[in-house]
């Protein structure tokens, strides 16, 4: 049954477009949590800023006893300039809302608004997330090293995520992982420089990195279960200034992503140890700096299942997905380290031409905004029937 008016899902439109004409890095997210404060006082909801730097945290208690429901969203946007041309495109030079995050505040505060002025009667609490910096700044662990879950103690959160990857219309929350642990490392190789007709009187770093670029591969291909999911990516490398100059030093970087803890912790040895002993076979020296970033998300599946369930009847049975997932990192991982949950993709796709993810033409059919509105409902309503 449809829960959200027209005039309701057009206000949550609304606050989507005006998040993406003021989008703001992580951890400086101070208009857009500005904003939120004065919405969330419109409707006299009341909220704390003490989480994270710009993390925000709003409240709504129930008229009977029951779970305390969590319900999270991210805030921050992306160093992109954007190229659509419609009305509502940034006004802040060099960023852009091009991951969504803009859509997902608008959808927790439309949630917000039902339950304060629709719902009014139900058991326990509602607890709304409004994370800074997902993009890369750590924002969910900033905001429980703040003391988030002694304020507002889940029995389930859960967090939403428009997905371009997948049509409008369509949902995926499988049981266990949907997204990657995501590292990142940086490599210099370093040798000995010289002319490149006398190769014997200097050290080659870039024959040195070369062979370790190849090697690497081998990890995910030799070393990890073909039934696991891994990825080793080089990015970028640099070396050299001339065509007759062997270099005295080639860098290089990328990223490394597992969907366990144990395949991340042997890729990352078996990656130092790779890299160390072929530079000592060519006589050369590595310096690597090995950046530790989001751990896996997995999903509960007791919770993957209730939102399967709540998907029914605003979904279409085939379009009810538990096995789309992804090798992108995504922090909110660490509050399902500590609670149960579940992460959702809802796909956001106007059509197969969309435009994917951290693109300066990204975009969404917002008219999915009030079906994530509406499963957030149907969330709550599964644990509320539950109690």
């Amino acid at each position: 049954m449809i829960k959200i008016s027209l005039k309701a899902a057009e206000r949550i439109i609304q606050w989507r477009r005006h998040f993406h004409q003021y989008p703001e890095l992580g951890l400086k997210e101070y208009g857009t949590q500005k904003y939120l404060v004065q919405t969330l006082k419109k409707l006299q909801i009341p909220s704390f800023q003490d989480f994270g730097e710009t993390g925000l945290l709003a409240l709504i208690d129930g008229t009977l006893p029951g779970p305390l429901i969590a319900f999270r969203s991210d805030m921050d946007a992306l160093p992109i300039t954007e190229l659509n041309d419609h009305p509502y495109c940034s006004r802040n030079s060099g960023l852009m809302h091009a991951c969504g995050h803009d859509g997902h505040m608008a959808m927790l505060l439309g949630f917000l608004t039902w339950i304060k002025e629709e719902k009014k009667v139900f058991p326990g609490k509602i607890a709304a997330i409004f994370q800074p910096g997902e993009e890369g700044f750590f924002g969910a662990k900033k905001m429980l090293e703040a003391g988030l879950f002694q304020v507002a103690n889940p029995d389930a959160i859960y967090g939403i995520h428009l997905w371009n990857f997948l049509p409008a219309g369509t949902l995926s929350c499988p049981d266990g992982f949907m997204m990657a642990a995501a590292d990142e490392f940086f490599v210099n190789i370093k040798g000995f420089g010289g002319h490149a007709a006398h190769p014997h009187t200097a050290i080659d770093p870039i024959v040195c990195a070369a062979r370790i670029v190849d090697t690497l591969q081998s990890i995910v291909s030799r070393e990890i279960s073909p039934f696991s999911r891994s990825v080793l990516t080089i990015g970028k490398i640099c070396g050299g200034t001339a065509f007759n100059v062997i270099p005295d030093e080639v860098r290089f970087e990328g990223t490394l992503r597992a969907d366990s803890e144990e395949s991340r912790q042997l890729m990352k040895n078996r990656f130092q140890e790779i890299i160390e002993s072929i530079s000592r076979a060519h006589r050369c020296k590595s310096e690597i700096n090995y950046i530790d970033g989001y751990p896996a998300l997995i999903n509960h599946p007791a919770e993957a299942q209730r939102v399967r369930k709540a998907a029914f009847g605003l979904f279409a049975e085939e379009k009810i997905y538990n096995d789309v997932v992804s090798m992108a990192g995504e922090d909110f991982a660490y509050f399902l380290q500590e609670k149960p949950g579940a992460f959702i993709f809802l796909g956001s796709a106007k059509d197969e031409n969309a435009y994917p993810h951290h693109h300066p033409r990204f975009e969404i059919d917002e008219s999915v905004l009030r079906l994530g509105v509406e499963l957030m409902i149907k969330i709550a309503e599964k644990h509320w029937e539950k109690r």
